[in-house]
């Protein structure tokens, strides 16, 4: 975004150290079999911390910086819409091939719950990472190859679900990078993570962490 500000360098550095190793600790939990909860708190801490840290925008909108703007939406509309209709057809036709249940219930709750969820990774990665990167000057591949790995470990140990997760994280990191908006790639992550668990997976992955509780 034109008028973010951009860490110091040594800020950078730390900042994705941080975030390489709280990837290495989510691997790391979800292997030894340990609940996830407790590095969502630090997690989104240190997005705060982040913030307050490095300095607003001189003359320009902590909001545009965070990509929740209007003057990019019908282009938002446009390019995230199409991605999120086109996938999901693709995901409705693997479901129906497959003859799995396409289970309106579990899909709608999902539909409700998931966008608020994705609406906060997409910010650490979308926004924080990608400024990082920025002050590092990393190449436009590197960014979005880099944010498509870490998202992907996210989802560790979960081979299936990793393998989906690197492939729409290049995507939307590619695509945040033309029209940076995060309302709108935060909407395709919910929705098109929604349709993946229940038509492409065949889960229902808030009966599996009830059922954890």
């Amino acid at each position: 975004m034109d008028d973010s500000p951009r860490p110091s360098r040594p800020l950078a550095v730390l900042a994705l150290v941080v975030f390489l190793a709280l990837g290495a600790a989510n691997i790391v939990q979800d292997i030894a079999g340990f609940s996830k909860g407790w590095i969502v708190g630090p997690a989104l801490a240190g997005v705060a911390v982040y913030f307050i840290v490095v300095p607003g925008p001189a003359g320009g909108s902590r909001w545009r910086r965070w990509g929740i703007r209007r003057d990019n939406a019908g282009a938002a509309l446009e390019l995230y819409g199409g991605l999120t209709l086109v996938l999901g057809l693709g995901m409705l036709a693997f479901a129906l091939a497959a003859g799995r249940p396409l289970r309106a219930r579990p899909l709608l709750v999902l539909l409700a719950l998931y966008p608020a969820w994705a609406l906060a990774q997409q910010l650490c990665f979308q926004v924080v990472l990608r400024e990082v990167l920025e002050a590092l000057r990393a190449p436009a591949v590197a960014k979005v190859a880099l944010i498509a790995v870490l998202f992907s470990a996210v989802h560790a140990p979960d081979g299936p679900l990793m393998g989906l997760t690197l492939g729409s994280g290049a995507l939307w990191a590619w695509l945040y990078g033309r029209v940076p908006n995060l309302v709108a790639v935060s909407l395709s992550h919910g929705i098109l993570g929604s349709l993946a668990f229940v038509w492409a997976l065949g889960r229902d992955p808030l009966a599996a962490l009830a059922g954890k509780m």
